[in-house]
């Protein structure tokens, strides 16, 4: 059926052309966030049952074919499971206004990584869907989607002081969020590039790791006196009984040892 039916833009026909809806894919993350709900409810019924009514405009590159208008029709494709759309393929390569476009540049990239899980959510995709859709390789967006481990504020202070998704990424290495808190705070105060950020979460990491085996004592020297405590609370209430307890303790570097004696 291709080429029979045409679509006027500019002044000119193009044919349109029914296209396999894998082989379509957006440049950028343009979920359409402001969409209204109940149109796309309502597109993806119509698509359903008497298919999609107008065309998509897409143009042809070497991953397939890059969407540059309809997306509202796009994605109540999807919702209503085609598997072909019609199409209109130009040359343009400049996207349509009909959504809204999150370009991944400054702090734009935490709302590139929010649009991603939204697409995920709303969809019901898996991150190697979306990285299709989005023409982008599955690694790429499961590291956009790790940025959102990052706390409010810390994607605050990140958006305020424009630090860049890189000084981001570096914060992750560290777990705690008082760790990564301070580290900005010290990006922000001294203005570190990423490289020097990168050094100051080493140093930290490092730093951690020391702390360690010391909070394990701490928390080992701890535990020995809860026990120790319970002891005594037991000798007293058999003493209380009439019995006589006797309790040694003997503490070497790595081992803590008790006998007990009771008698009648």
């Amino acid at each position: 059926m291709a080429g029979i039916v045409t679509y006027s833009k500019d002044n000119k026909a193009y044919p349109i052309t029914e296209l396999p809806l894998r082989e379509i894919y957006t440049s950028d993350v343009r979920f359409p966030l402001k969409l209204d709900a109940r149109r796309l409810k309502k597109l993806s019924s119509e698509a359903a049952q008497k298919g999609i009514s107008h065309p998509l405009e897409v143009c042809r590159t070497e991953k397939g074919y890059q969407l540059i208008k309809g997306y509202d029709f796009y994605y109540a494709a999807k919702l209503a499971g085609k598997n072909f759309v019609p199409c209109v393929i130009t040359e343009s390569t400049n996207p349509g206004n009909d959504s809204d476009v999150l370009l991944p540049t400054m702090a734009g990239f935490f709302q590139e990584a929010e649009a991603i899980e939204r697409l995920i959510s709303n969809y019901g995709m898996t991150q190697e869907d979306a990285a299709a859709h989005l023409g982008k390789a599955q690694s790429t967006v499961a590291n956009k989607l790790r940025l959102l481990r990052l706390t409010e504020e810390e994607r605050q202070i990140i958006t305020d002081n424009h630090l860049t998704e890189r000084h981001a990424r570096a914060l992750l290495r560290l777990s705690a969020p008082n760790e990564r808190i301070f580290i900005l705070n010290q990006v922000v105060k001294n203005n570190l590039n990423v490289e020097k950020t990168e050094l100051a979460v080493e140093k930290m990491i490092g730093s951690s790791r020391h702390r360690e085996p010391y909070r394990r004592r701490t928390r080992s020297v701890q535990n020995v006196r809860t026990f120790a405590s319970s002891i005594r609370r037991a000798a007293d209430a058999l003493e209380a009984t009439g019995m006589t307890v006797e309790i040694e303790r003997q503490q070497q570097e790595t081992v803590v040892e008790f006998r007990i004696r009771v008698h009648n």
